[in-house]
Parts: structure tokens; C-alpha cells; sequence
């Protein structure tokens, strides 16, 4: 791995009357100096409360968390670009006012023509901000997050709510961004988000970090190769279907059991033999190569939107 530019040491968290609801539990980490490093996990995981941290909104219980080595200097927050999960804007301003605005903020910035060919809003830019879409919107905050040339940027799920064209479009800046030698930070609850953008990736759940490696690295650890899901009519012990590989049920609404097999055929034959003996009615059926969503059901038993 590339040399750290951010090191996370048993980072912890609490809220709540006497600390009761620990919202990371001693999450270490590093990401390295101009990579996506990626954090994985369903909502409440813990994801915003660590990244907050990072950027230097909220404080930490405990633990260490390293710039370049040392501590982070008085202008962090120079540094560093945030995109948060909600930005309000002014609605009145216009796409440049608000530009203008934020860059006013900073003893230096970008052109301001320059962040328009970044987000690709040069035509948008005397219109007002009320007239934008959410797609448009969402370009712009990630302009305002970038709008003083930060070396590190910091965004909080910054496609939640997109259709799949904005959505596409974000990914875009963003592996400029990364070609422009700046480090990311993302958080995500949308695999193949991870999957497409990010370098390494973190899974985390109730704040604790259950697996880190590249998003290929990931899904090749999981033991089989072939992922064969099917549903059985309610009453079915899941259990009866242990022999077969490493199973989970339920794992959705309609309570599918997933079989992890190296060898897919056999596996398939074997289950609809067993099934067909003992008169199990198999439904759903279908066969597919894990992906990061599987890993994540491998290490917690549920789904990322459960």
C-alpha cells in the first residue's frame, strides 16, 4: 500500500445517557495518500459518526487518528473538502453567486470558471439554485467541497437519492478527482458504488470494522466461487440445508437460502436431488458470482438495506 496520509487508531464513540449507544467501536484504520478508500455499510453503521470525526466536526471518546505522521495541523480544515449527506443551499443565490460566495471563505481558491468546467454547470450558472435538479445540485455542493483545491475530500454518500444518470455523472468527477491526485474518503451503502469507485473498502456494521481490502480482494476471500439462491415454502428448517456449504436464511423478504459452492453443478444437483426426495417445493432459483453485498451478508447475516 501506497505511504498513509491518514491513520485511524482504535477510534471510539458514544451517545446517549452514559454512553449506552456506542456508535464506533474502536474502528482502526489507514487510507493511503491518493486513493478511494471506501466505507461499506447499512444506515446506522456507524459510517457519518466516523467521518465527522475524521473532518474534525465531532470529537471522539478516545483514540488516535494521524496526518501525515503526526497530528493533524491547525489547518486541518484547509486541507480538507467536505460533501455531507444534506448541504443546504441558498435557493435565491445563483449557481455562481453561491461559488463566489464560498470561495470568499478561503484566502484561496480555484477560478471560479474552473469549478464550472469541473462540475459541468458553466450553462447553469445564472440560474438560480432553486432551479436546479437534484442531480445538479448534488455537482454543485461536490464544486463548493473543492472549491479551495483540498488535498483530501471527505463525501457522505454523495449519491444517495440520484437517479442512475446523475448518479453515473458524479462517479465521473469523482475519478477525476482521484486522477487529480487527491485523496477520497466516500461512505456508501450502495455496493456496486463501492464496487465501482473505490480502491480498498471498509464493512463495517455497529461500528466495528469486519473486513478491509480492495473490492476484488473481498469477494475472492469468500470461500466459494458461485453463489446459488432459491426459496422453500415457510415451515423448511433451514438448517437441513448445511451439508450443501455455508448457509444463511433468511436473507431477504422472501426468505431465500443462499449456498456459497466452488463447484455449482454438482452443488445444484445435489439440492434439487435432496429437495425432490423429500417432496421441499424449490422456488427463486437462480445461480450468480458473489459480489461485495454477499460479502457483507457472509461476515453479518443481512443484507445491506435490512
Amino acid at each position: 500500500m501506497r505511504h498513509p496520509i491518514i491513520e485511524v487508531q482504535r477510534l471510539r464513540k458514544t451517545f446517549g445517557a452514559a454512553g449506552k449507544i456506542e456508535a464506533v467501536a474502536g474502528l482502526s484504520f489507514e487510507i493511503a495518500e491518493g486513493e478511494i478508500f471506501g466505507m461499506l455499510g447499512p444506515n446506522g453503521a456507524g459510517k457519518t459518526t466516523t467521518m465527522e470525526i475524521l473532518e474534525g466536526l465531532q470529537e471522539a471518546d478516545s483514540g488516535e487518528i494521524r496526518y501525515r505522521g503526526g497530528e493533524r495541523p491547525p489547518d486541518w480544515k484547509e486541507r480538507i473538502g467536505v460533501q455531507m449527506q444534506a448541504t443546504s443551499l441558498f435557493e435565491q443565490l445563483t449557481v455562481a453567486e453561491t461559488l463566489e460566495l464560498f470561495a470568499g471563505l478561503y484566502a484561496h481558491h480555484l477560478p471560479i470558471a474552473e469549478i464550472f468546467e469541473r462540475i459541468a454547470l458553466t450553462e447553469k450558472k445564472d440560474q438560480r439554485v432553486q432551479t436546479l435538479s437534484g442531480g445538479q445540485k448534488q455537482r454543485l455542493v461536490l464544486g463548493l467541497a473543492i472549491v479551495h483545491d483540498p488535498e483530501i475530500l471527505f463525501l457522505d454518500e454523495p449519491t444517495t437519492g440520484l437517479d442512475p444518470q446523475a448518479r453515473h455523472n458524479i462517479w465521473e468527477m469523482i475519478r477525476h478527482l482521484k486522477v487529480a491526485g487527491k485523496t477520497l474518503m466516500l461512505t456508501t451503502h450502495m455496493m456496486e458504488e463501492a464496487q465501482r469507485l473505490c480502491d480498498r473498502v471498509a464493512i463495517i456494521d455497529h461500528g466495528r470494522l469486519l473486513a478491509l481490502d480492495t473490492p476484488h480482494a473481498l469477494v475472492a476471500a469468500l470461500r466459494g466461487q458461485s453463489r446459488i439462491s432459491f426459496s422453500t415454502p415457510a415451515g423448511i428448517d433451514p438448517n437441513v440445508w448445511r451439508e450443501f456449504g455455508d448457509t444463511i436464511q433468511p436473507v431477504d423478504a422472501r426468505g431465500l437460502t443462499i449456498i456459497y459452492t466452488e463447484d455449482a453443478g454438482t452443488t445444484l444437483r445435489s439440492v434439487l436431488d435432496f429437495a425432490e426426495q423429500r417432496g421441499i417445493a424449490i422456488e427463486h432459483l437462480a445461480i450468480d458470482r458473489p459480489d461485495l453485498e454477499d460479502v457483507f451478508l457472509h461476515f453479518t447475516g443481512r443484507r445491506l438495506r435490512d
